[in-house]
């Protein structure tokens, strides 16, 4: 499975990104991860306005994207958890660099 590439606006980008975690926290059959999809939603759009979302996605941010949906696609938990965490540190580190932590 291959992402498709995004052309356009941040805006396009969010919107697919917004998409994006939505179906994952809804098919995760968790009650409570479906319940965030509004939060999740409000804290990417969030990101925007301060400039931490880029008008074109990264190719890592694509195939980590790409590999998430593709170890839920197969069941494999134990990777997508993995990549999941690899892309939260490198979010969270660059939150840090942004906000002066």
């Amino acid at each position: 499975m291959r992402a498709a590439r995004v052309g356009g606006s941040g805006e396009d980008y969010l919107a697919l990104d917004i998409a994006f975690h939505a179906g994952l926290l809804r098919t995760s059959r968790n009650e409570m991860f479906a319940a965030l999809t509004d939060v999740v939603a409000e804290v990417l759009a969030g990101r925007a306005f301060p400039g931490l979302v880029p008008r074109e996605p990264s190719v890592v941010a694509l195939d980590g994207h790409d590999a998430i949906a593709q170890a839920v696609f197969d069941g494999d938990a134990g990777t997508a958890e993995r990549i999941m965490r690899e892309i939260m540190t490198d979010v969270r580190d660059t939150v840090r660099v942004f906000d002066g932590f």
